[in-house]
């Protein structure tokens, strides 16, 4: 953790941490997947050729593990994006369809918006 920065308001101070380290792909997400952007506080990934219906990704260690969110801003409509899987240093979302609810491929080119937060 590098830069700690805290928003207050009249009852509460919430801390919030900002990582230098950029979060790295280390499975899934189709053959030869890209990543944009430069920390875990918000990314985004473009699924590869072949696409999958989950990914691994690394991140710096956090105290307990991490939680994320993910929007697949291309498939959207057919698709929602879940965390399936934390440790202190990595998440693994998976893709499941709207209509049943079953595990089912991100497409090719389709962009993950993501953001993870340690806990």
């Amino acid at each position: 953790m590098t830069n700690q920065v805290a928003f207050t308001n009249t009852s509460n101070t919430i801390p919030v941490t900002t990582f230098s380290a950029q979060p790295v792909i280390s499975g899934g997400f189709g053959t030869s997947p890209t990543l944009k952007g430069v920390s875990p506080n918000c990314f985004a990934v473009t699924v590869g050729s072949g696409g999958a219906a989950s990914g691994t990704l690394t991140l710096p260690p956090a105290p307990n593990g991490w939680m994320s969110l993910a929007n697949d801003i291309t498939g959207g409509t057919t698709l929602f994006c879940q965390q399936t899987a934390s440790s202190t240093t990595s998440v693994t979302i998976t893709s499941f369809s709207i209509t049943t609810g079953l595990a089912a491929n991100m497409s090719a080119g389709d962009v993950i918006l993501m953001t993870c937060i340690p806990y």
